[in-house]
């Protein structure tokens, strides 16, 4: 059965991390989650905390992904202010233009 398009869905409530949001997909994914009502905790390496400066919906933090303890670190944080995590979006990273066959651990790291 096909369920009609409604419209976008209500995320009001919902509490949303999404790594990267200062890139492209990132940034754009942060904007609509919070369009839809979600409070939004946007990261990336990068400290473009200005990005969303006009956007209150949108909380910034400075996160390095590929830092365990940092990663767990945003987590606890998160819960700690928010008190949950309903959705995760994980826009940080590299391209690197490879066949997948031949990519080597150190590149796909």
């Amino acid at each position: 059965m096909v369920m009609p398009n409604s419209g976008p869905p209500d995320l009001t409530g919902q509490v949303a991390i999404v790594t990267g949001a200062t890139g492209d997909i990132g940034q754009v994914t942060a904007r609509a989650l919070a369009d839809c009502g979600a409070a939004v905790v946007g990261t990336d390496i990068h400290d473009l905390s200005d990005a969303f400066v006009a956007d209150d919906s949108i909380a910034y933090k400075q996160l390095d992904v590929t830092s365990k303890s940092a990663a767990e670190s945003l987590v606890a944080d998160v819960m700690s202010e928010r008190g949950r995590i309903d959705i995760a979006v994980l826009a940080a990273g590299i391209a690197t233009l490879a066949r997948v066959d031949t990519v080597t651990d150190e590149e796909w790291d």
